[in-house]
């Protein structure tokens, strides 16, 4: 596709093209590379994109699925969200590209060890067990002794209908790292009871299950250290990162 064929196609889907010479046809999203540094380039559309964009507005359908990864299907409605100024992206998109980033083996270490990619549905469903209960699903119990055999566990925090947000629960170094677009001036009510939660959960699977980890001794994660990991604001507006 050139690049004339791309602008008619951001013209007729409402939205303004990045000015690029020519399509970018290797999309770096997610990372290929574990030390590749990601620009903003590679978040420019490319003529592929713009075709991908063009049958999504022109689907007829509300109920098909446009998209499947594993266990996470997008409908046209749900897309339309990503073309659409303003509009808040629900769990739905954000464990589509969890899913994406989880098939990437290269995403599951890091520099301070393995990582376990949480999807918002669960994280949404561990912030319920904030509240005082005296028991938990087996598939909670089990989810909580798989955190336990990685270094860091990932999890999208969501601040309702408003803002999205992630946190790294650090086992190495004992402490919530936070990493928000915004900084550090949201509250972060949210990130407590997911935490409170999660520690429940780990209560509970101890009464079910023997836990044991090398690297988590200490089960009580709402009291450990939290660090802002970005110290300054960098979305200026309600939409991008």
């Amino acid at each position: 596709m050139v690049a004339d064929e791309d602008e008619d196609l951001a013209q007729m889907s409402g939205m303004k093209r990045p000015q690029t010479v020519k399509p970018i046809r290797l999309h770096n999203k997610p990372k290929k590379a574990p030390d590749y540094v990601v620009a903003p380039e590679d978040y420019a559309c490319t003529g592929d994109d713009w075709s991908v964009i063009e049958n999504i507005m022109t689907e007829p359908s509300d109920k098909r699925n446009l998209v499947s990864i594993n266990d996470s299907y997008l409908k046209k409605l749900q897309l339309l969200r990503l073309l659409t100024e303003g509009e808040f992206v629900g769990d739905e998109i954000i464990d589509a590209y969890i899913h994406c980033i989880s098939a990437k083996q290269h995403l599951q270490m890091r520099s301070g060890g393995s990582v376990f990619l949480e999807n918002a549905c669960i994280s949404k469903m561990i912030k319920e067990f904030s509240s005082i209960r005296d028991d938990a699903p087996k598939w909670v119990l089990q989810r909580a002794k798989t955190y336990l055999e990685h270094d860091m566990i990932f999890v999208p925090v969501n601040i309702e209908e408003f803002h999205w947000y992630l946190a790294v629960i650090n086992t190495g170094k004992r402490c919530i790292q936070v990493l928000d677009s915004v900084g550090p001036g949201m509250n972060r009510n949210d990130l407590t009871a997911m935490l409170k939660g999660l520690e429940n959960v780990f209560q509970f699977a101890k009464l079910q299950m023997e836990l044991k980890s090398d690297k988590c001794k200490d089960l009580n994660i709402s009291a450990w250290p939290r660090e802002e990991c970005i110290k300054k604001r960098l979305q200026t507006d309600g939409y991008t990162f």
